[in-house]
């Protein structure tokens, strides 16, 4: 399957954003297992392409679950579709830099079905995974009612997620999954 892409050409120089690409097989890293559920990465890139988890036949661990594929590649045009954001691009980078030996599993989250995150849990669970990182979040509480459950019959992964990033007093103004009262669960700024 070719990958579907848009052409960007400023200044006479051409640029391409990749939408879906094909995930390289390689062998597993080994390491412990961080799953992270974000706006998916960018797997293409060299030093996130070697720390992938992945089974014995070298496919990715990870899976989206936006578009419901096994390409949580990670491109977000949600905000403008002329300046598309990396998100989980930018926190894998600081999980590899911090902890340099995990593998990583990517979740691209389910943005249109936020009850389906019961889904990428039970799917990060299957994979192995311990730990999971959610550095998002909002302040509707309706979107993590399944999250909360599933983070509940889970209770040996532990999961790390943001407190957020306006320096925001969440006892005064809740941010969920961060003010859910969860024994698995760091939140973190």
């Amino acid at each position: 399957m070719k990958s579907l892409g848009l052409q960007i050409v400023a200044r006479g120089e051409k640029s391409e954003i990749l939408f879906n690409p094909a995930v390289p097989k390689r062998r597993d890293p080994g390491g412990v297992l961080v799953a992270v559920i974000d706006t998916g990465i960018n797997y293409l890139l060299p030093e996130f392409s070697k720390r992938l988890a992945r089974d014995k036949n070298g496919d990715l661990l990870g899976r989206d679950f936006w578009d419901d594929d096994k390409h949580p590649f990670d491109v977000d045009f949600s905000r403008s579709p002329f300046f598309p954001l990396y998100h989980g691009t930018a926190v894998t980078s600081i999980i590899l830099r911090e902890a340099p030996t995990v593998r990583i599993a990517p979740y691209r989250f389910p943005r249109p079905q936020m009850e389906r995150m019961a889904d990428v849990v039970a799917h990060a669970a299957r994979s192995g995974a311990r730990i999971i990182n959610l550095a998002m979040g909002s302040k509707r509480k309706k979107d993590w009612i399944t999250f909360e459950r599933a983070a509940k019959a889970h209770p040996k992964l532990l999961f790390i997620v943001s407190a957020g990033n306006d320096d925001t007093d969440i006892d005064k103004l809740p941010l969920y999954p961060a003010t859910l009262n969860l024994d698995n669960m760091i939140t973190v700024t």
